[in-house]
């Protein structure tokens, strides 16, 4: 019953096909290997040990998990093996890496920026009249039976519920479309225009959400 409910709730994230490899690329893919990144952190820091320290000889094993539990805390600075070791407390301050006890979290962060985009295509592309992830089903020449993906044997009959469901949309975005102005008619799910800015306004989103995380993690 358990391993039904989480495939149950994995299967939501898998792709539906309404858009491209990049967009998978980045809610699937990228999304998935970070929350795997964020699992294993996580584990390593919450379960195990956080912090390996290199301590004298001398110290017996409590003291050992003392003063890694004391770094683990009090944050710990960085310094390259090149470099003599800083002997300045301030210049020790300086070089405090405050971020490394909030890794998991901020990995699980950037999974969920990852899918933002995603949750947002999927939240309003309804509103255009469209069901995309039925149209790109019914385009498809191909279907999987089992673990095999073979032709379509009624690809015709599926060509012609494609016609008629399109013929139906234009006509109801046609019928809907009078007395508003340019503004609303661009927003209306009557006009075409709609799907179209909100699939591009997605793209832009998964560029904004890529250069972002990168400026952000390297400033």
């Amino acid at each position: 019953m358990l391993f039904d409910q989480i495939f149950s709730f994995v299967s939501k994230f898998k792709p539906k096909y309404d858009d491209d490899v990049v967009d998978r690329l980045n809610y699937v893919y990228t999304n998935w290997l970070i929350v795997l990144f964020s699992i294993i952190v996580a584990c390593r820091q919450y379960i195990g040990s956080p912090l390996e320290c290199w301590v004298p000889a001398q110290f017996q094993r409590g003291w050992e998990e003392y003063v890694e539990n004391y770094c683990f805390v009090e944050s710990t600075y960085y310094v390259a093996m090149e470099e003599e070791m800083p002997n300045s407390l301030i210049e020790r301050g300086n070089r405090r890496l405050k971020y490394y006890q909030w890794v998991p979290l901020i990995l699980a962060l950037e999974a969920f920026l990852f899918y933002f985009p995603r949750f947002i295509w999927r939240a309003f592309h309804w509103k255009a009249g469209l069901d995309i992830t039925s149209i790109m089903q019914h385009a498809m020449t191909t279907e999987k039976v089992g673990k095999l993906k073979v032709l379509k044997t009624q690809k015709k009959e599926d060509m012609t519920d494609l016609a008629q469901y399109f013929d139906d949309v234009l006509k109801h975005q046609v019928s809907g479309s009078d007395d508003k102005s340019l503004f609303a008619k661009v927003l209306s799910n009557h006009c075409g225009m709609y799907i179209t800015l909100l699939y591009l306004f997605v793209k832009l989103l998964n560029i904004i959400n890529v250069f972002s995380q990168l400026a952000i993690l390297n400033g």
